[in-house]
């Protein structure tokens, strides 16, 4: 589940970070490797999330409606605290370009 959802992001959002990665890095390898980077940590959270913060109340071995609810928000959580970081860092970027120091 966690991976479906990370995946669905990925691929909504990878033809834009690639333009702006390539933008601010300056070239296509150095672009290449914070997409990659990028979507390996928002793969890996929702996975994770939903891991460690799953339905951990259940005590059954089957997998119910209340066990796939709690992973889902677990997965969700995670991606969207991974698609936070990554969009903060991304603006502190961005915004240090557009407004550069003055040095006068």
């Amino acid at each position: 589940m966690g991976g479906a959802v990370a995946m669905a992001s990925v691929i909504f959002l990878r033809a834009p970070l690639k333009k702006l990665l390539i933008d601010l890095c300056g070239t296509e390898d150095r672009a290449s490797f914070w997409e990659r980077y990028t979507w390996t940590l928002v793969f890996i959270a929702p996975v994770l999330f939903g891991t460690i913060l799953g339905d951990r109340n259940s005590s059954a071995k089957a997998i119910d409606l209340p066990f796939l609810e709690g992973a889902f928000k677990s997965v969700l959580l995670g991606l969207f605290i991974a698609l936070i970081a990554v969009g903060l860092q991304l603006a502190r970027i961005t915004r240090g370009r557009l407004n550069p120091p003055n040095t006068g």
